[in-house]
């Protein structure tokens, strides 16, 4: 829910600080089930809002702010302003706006530790729901069955049910389908100490890494999920795990990695959207350590065991519309899922579309057909602000063409043929009919045409498929939407060159 104007009806807003997140995110599902209208920032505040104003905003609407006492709200100076908004009653109704869910057995001191709390630690999830209610409710009958859904598409899981550490956010969607990739990845992780997920751009590795540490999360006592897309924040953000290990929070990388270690127990390192397969020293699986990677780029087979996700197939597709569209039409759900060729990202973006714009999805099937372009370029995707089916290469593809003009070139070569993979002996019988000079000089030399290809799988825009360059159909329009008119025209008679050639 977003914080919208001073009239928006808000009944609780949940303010916690990040060693309480499991416990705020539960909170909310728990109060959302029973259709109240709940704010918890990790949900909803978008980003780039301003954070204070944003705060500031969400006490004065809601009902309740329900302070999460975990250890680190106690230690926190910012908690303090959260909660002291709602100290004092309405001048109104002289109501005191302030709950206090106490997460830690620890004594609740100052003005905080004059309100009774509601004492979650030591409860179930039954007894702690029932609790909460009961504080909230202030004795108001519940509201009938088949009132307002949870928001969030999973309930969260009980933090009593959770590691000892645990920090993985909760999945934007539905989990739909991908048995077999699970179980895949099951099987290598119980083999190798380092497993990597990858695939193309929104092809669901970092659901499917969400769905596998969710389901064995009791196979860990530890399992921290790390952004890794800039490989020079690791230490930093592996860092960030040594207050939950009992170490000083300056404490460097190498000696979280070794607490992990000594720790009588097993643990879980996610790296998401890992870029490069090079890991600094310190970062390294152990007898009882695993690290599970997503990365767009293949190479990690020499590291560790690869799970390779392709795009769903039909089943799953049509599995994953009806999930997000109950009442849609199963001929007109395997048809958008056809002129989507299977991609999850895509398919999620359609389903927002087709909801957020109240639209037949028939209606949108036949605007999808007729006008690719500009459907690719409408709707949201849950979890993935302004990203859309349409601009989801666009840095791939720039950054492709700065390090490897060769193979870009021989990207827009071959998206710029027909629907069927571009047969590379296309480009060695006469690589004189080639208008770029890379490209041309790559096509004579077995070895440097091989190494322009490994640098258009690493960039997961296309692969080689036996003899044959190939790729999906998203990634084709994309790379014609970025060719310049005159270029297309170039590579139009290259092709026809080199068929001549052969």
């Amino acid at each position: 829910m977003t914080v919208g104007g001073e009239g928006d009806a808000l009944d609780c807003f949940v303010s916690y600080t990040e060693d309480g997140r499991a416990w705020a995110e539960w909170i909310a599902g728990a109060l959302e089930r029973a259709d109240l209208r709940v704010l918890v920032e990790s949900w909803d505040r978008v980003a780039g809002t301003h954070r204070v104003a944003w705060l500031d905003r969400a006490t004065r609407q809601a009902r309740y702010t329900i302070a999460v006492v975990s250890d680190g709200y106690l230690n926190s100076a910012t908690a303090v302003a959260e909660w002291g908004a709602a100290w004092s009653p309405r001048p109104a109704d002289g109501d005191r706006r302030l709950l206090v869910a106490r997460v830690t057995d620890r004594p609740v001191p100052g003005l905080l530790g004059q309100i009774a709390p509601i004492n979650l630690f030591d409860r179930g999830a039954l007894a702690g729901e029932t609790a909460l209610l009961a504080a909230v409710r202030g004795g108001e009958p519940a509201p009938p069955e088949g009132g307002r859904a949870a928001r969030h598409p999973h309930s969260p899981i009980h933090p009593g049910d959770l590691p000892a550490v645990w920090n993985v956010p909760s999945p934007p969607v539905p989990f739909v389908g991908r048995g077999e990739a699970l179980d895949q990845l099951d099987a290598a992780l119980a083999h190798s100490p380092l497993v990597a997920v990858t695939g193309l751009a929104g092809i669901g590795k970092t659901s499917v890494a969400t769905e596998y540490v969710r389901a064995h999360r009791r196979d860990f006592d530890a399992v921290w999920w790390v952004p890794a897309g800039r490989p020079e924040l690791l230490g930093e953000r592996i860092r960030a795990l040594a207050p939950a290990l009992g170490l000083p929070e300056h404490a460097g990388p190498a000696a979280v990695l070794a607490r992990l270690d000594r720790a009588d127990g097993r643990w879980l390192i996610v790296l998401d959207d890992a870029a490069g397969t090079a890991l600094p020293d310190w970062l390294r699986p152990s007898e009882t350590g695993r690290l599970l990677l997503t990365s767009r780029n293949p190479d990690w087979d020499r590291l560790g065991q690869v799970v390779a996700l392709a795009p769903l197939d039909r089943a799953e597709s049509i599995a994953l519309l009806t999930d997000r569209l109950p009442a849609v039409d199963l001929a007109v759900a395997a048809g958008i899922a056809a002129e989507l060729a299977d991609h999850p990202l895509a398919l999620d973006q359609a389903a927002h579309r087709i909801t957020a714009g109240r639209l037949p999805a028939e209606v949108y099937l036949q605007a999808l057909t007729d006008q690719p372009a500009r459907l690719l370029r409408q709707g949201e995707v849950p979890g993935r602000p302004g990203t859309t089916a349409a601009t989801l290469w666009d840095e791939p593809i720039r950054r492709l063409s700065a390090d490897s003009p060769a193979a870009a070139e021989l990207l827009r070569l071959a998206a710029h043929g027909d629907a069927t993979p571009l047969p590379l002996h296309l480009l060695t019988a006469d690589p004189d009919a080639l208008d770029h000079a890379e490209l041309r000089a790559a096509a004579a030399d077995p070895l440097d045409l091989a190494d322009t290809i490994g640098a258009l799988e690493r960039a997961a825009l296309a692969h080689r498929d036996g003899s044959a360059v190939t790729m999906h159909a998203l990634v084709r329009a994309a790379v014609r939407a970025d060719t310049a008119p005159e270029h297309a025209d170039q590579l139009a008679d290259s092709l026809r060159r080199m068929l001549h050639a052969t």
